[in-house]
């Protein structure tokens, strides 16, 4: 991108850094994951404090689940330190983060972890070289998303109770499933399965919002995307794709069909629906 363009009086600007060796995907190392971390800047030619928006597709766990206080968990230590290290004021966004987390490349549990990787973050993303971006407000689309289905007629989630019933029955098949080796996730996943196959019909409609900005586009879905889903979705754009989870509400995960009955998300979704492409 060698462009510049300004709206007023600010200028953006648009890079990427690469955060591998901080997060994975949390179903294993070599499972896939969005390591790229993109920054799109703002700054004011009056010289005002500039505006960073971070994206970053990772779960913010650094923390453990048994920890109830309330904290921003990695997500704080990138916006406290980008004022020191870039004079910005930074914006988090959570990409395709459904099944990627630090579980494998933190060191402990408590606020030194989420110093450690937070800190990390914005150190690589200080190191980013930003181009001129041209920015232009192409559009901004709702997509609707329909589910309407009856689940006790759906071959994947009577598979699922099935697979599961039999997983609780043989640990040591549990354990090298690949879906998960505790009897408390098991139950947890057919207690979901079973609650579904429950219902007499399943009627979901929820939009994700598309917003061109010219030299990226902005994916904004109400789930937790997995790192497969998100990356069909960026290839099939000719110009960089930021999918940004968790906004304008919380459906859970969002699962694509080849992932479906494979990990752990796949059977605590509420979009069971996609395997058999009953949403459009």
């Amino acid at each position: 991108m060698s462009q510049q363009a300004s709206r007023g009086n600010v200028t953006a600007r648009f890079g990427t850094c690469d955060l591998s060796g901080l997060f994975t995907n949390r179903n294993g190392a070599g499972a896939g994951c969005d390591t790229i971390g993109t920054v799109l800047s703002f700054a004011p030619d009056d010289g005002s404090q500039r505006i960073d928006i971070l994206h970053v597709a990772c779960h913010p766990t650094v923390l453990h689940g048994e920890n109830h206080l309330l904290s921003t968990d990695y997500v704080g230590a990138p916006r406290e330190k980008c004022e020191a290290l870039r004079g910005s004021q930074a914006v988090v966004l959570v990409g395709d983060a459904g099944d990627s987390s630090t579980r494998f490349t933190r060191r402990g549990e408590g606020f030194d972890g989420v110093e450690r990787i937070g800190g990390e973050i914005a150190r690589r993303f200080a190191a980013a070289t930003l181009q001129p971006a041209p920015i232009a407000l192409n559009g901004i689309q709702d997509v609707p998303v329909h589910l309407d289905y009856v689940p006790a007629e759906d071959e994947a989630l009577l598979s699922a109770q099935r697979t599961l019933t039999n997983l609780l029955k043989e640990p040591a098949a549990a354990k090298t499933s690949g879906i998960a080796a505790r009897a408390d996730d098991l139950r947890q996943m057919l207690g979901m399965v079973e609650a579904k196959l429950a219902i007499p019909r399943i009627r979901l409609d929820v939009s994700v919002t598309l917003a061109d900005l010219g030299c990226v586009r902005l994916t904004l879905v109400p789930s937790e995307v997995v790192f497969s889903f998100g990356e069909q979705l960026r290839d099939a754009s000719p110009v960089p794709v930021l999918v940004c989870g968790y906004v304008d509400g919380y459906l859970g995960y969002v699962v694509d069909q080849t992932e479906y009955g494979r990990f752990f998300e796949s059977y605590i979704t509420v979009f069971y629906g996609f395997s058999q492409g009953r949403c459009g």
